[in-house]
Formats: structure tokens, C-alpha cells, sequence
């Protein structure tokens, strides 16, 4: 999944300058995730994303750092 993100990612990130540390704004992520979600069978919806992020508070300005990311899944 991560590698997906950054692939995803990488657009938004080599736009901003900052491929080293691809990021993905909020909306992105959302839409990327329940779309990924429902494709692959998973039944992710807007709210559970939302509370993900909620609960992982890695929204910076609008964006999620992928590497941050990983690394909160990883710790759960």
C-alpha cells in the first residue's frame, strides 16, 4: 500500500519540489483510498478515512507525508 502511495504521491510531490518526501493532499488521499478500497474489495468509506487521519493527527496544511503514514501503520 505504501508503495502505492508514494506512486500516487509522487504527482502532487514532484509539483511542490519535494520528491525526496512525497506528500498527498488530504483530499487526494480520501478519494485515493476509498476508490483503492471498493476496487479491491475492501469497503473503506469517506468516515473511516476521515477518523484514520483523525486519529493518526498527520494532516500538516492540507497534506499527508506518505513516510509518516508508513510509519503509522507500521506502529499499529
Amino acid at each position: 500500500m505504501i508503495d502505492f502511495l508514494k506512486i500516487v504521491g509522487a504527482d502532487s510531490s514532484a509539483e511542490n519540489g519535494n520528491e525526496s518526501n512525497p506528500k498527498m493532499s488530504y483530499e487526494n488521499f480520501k478519494s485515493v483510498m476509498t476508490t483503492n478500497g471498493k476496487d479491491n474489495g475492501e469497503n473503506l468509506l469517506d468516515h473511516h478515512v476521515t477518523e484514520i487521519i483523525a486519529d493518526s493527527k498527520l494532516l500538516h496544511e492540507d497534506f499527508i507525508m506518505i513516510e509518516d503514514f508508513a510509519q503509522y501503520l507500521m506502529s499499529k
